[in-house]
């Protein structure tokens, strides 16, 4: 687990995190397992996408600590790692990867499966599409054909 995209909570919070329907994640368990509180009750849902309602008691789950995703920001994560695709965004079908070419200083954005490097790509003018980008690692691969 990344903890640069993840904040460690107590159970109490994590609770409060279910009850406004967010995705709460054990520490002991890789980005891709989470907790989810719906009409089944508290369901877990693993990494292939599995739900199972789960048979934790209120007292055992606030003795625990849990992880919540910090909000993403492409542009402080476009500074952090420039020369790099950080994040994406879709528009209809089409997935777009979005970096930041350190040479010329600019926000670059191409298509997802495109093999060009931010340096090799062209500066773009499309700024608001920043405010739709999830982090890359999050693109669902389904999408991708």
């Amino acid at each position: 687990m990344d903890l640069k995209r993840f904040a460690e909570i107590s159970g109490h919070e994590a609770l409060k995190a279910l009850s406004e329907n967010r995705k709460v994640f054990p520490g002991e368990r890789s980005e891709s397992s989470y907790y989810v509180l719906n009409n089944k009750g508290l369901v877990f849902h693993d990494r292939n996408g599995t739900e199972y309602t789960s048979n934790f008691s209120i007292s055992d789950f606030v003795k625990k600590d849990w992880y919540l995703k910090r909000p993403f920001d492409v542009r402080l994560e476009m500074l952090a790692r420039p020369d790099e695709w950080v994040g994406a965004y879709s528009v209809g079908y089409t997935w777009y990867k979005v970096g930041l070419c350190s040479v010329r200083m600019g926000l670059v954005i191409t298509t997802y499966n495109s093999p060009q490097t931010p340096a090799a790509t062209d500066i773009s003018p499309y700024i608001h599409s920043l405010n739709h980008c999830i982090p890359i690692e999050d693109v669902p691969k389904e999408n991708l054909q």
